[in-house]
């Protein structure tokens, strides 16, 4: 049997509009090969965050789920790779 490995959920905080929000981001790999990001904020409901080939960056995928403001969307994807890098050099 194959030993899978357990992705590390990335922690981190961004601030919009003067509020601090809690975000956890666990990395997962789709059968194409692709990353994908189940996001929490503050312990909400998970969101999906995907590359967006059309956007040319990470956004979140519409598809059925809760929806966030624009400016904290930008913030998670602005910090996301910060905090990916940060996890790198950790280990």
């Amino acid at each position: 049997m194959k030993n899978k490995r357990r992705p590390t959920t990335l922690a981190f905080e961004i601030v919009t509009n003067g509020t601090t929000k809690e975000i956890k981001a666990t990395p997962f790999t789709i059968v194409t090969g692709e990353t994908r990001f189940r996001i929490s904020v503050n312990g909400g409901p998970v969101l999906i965050f995907a590359y967006d080939e059309g956007l040319n960056r990470l956004a979140k995928m519409e598809e059925g789920t809760p929806s966030i403001p624009g400016n904290i969307e930008m913030e998670i994807v602005k910090n996301l790779p910060v905090a990916q890098r940060g996890m790198k050099q950790a280990s």
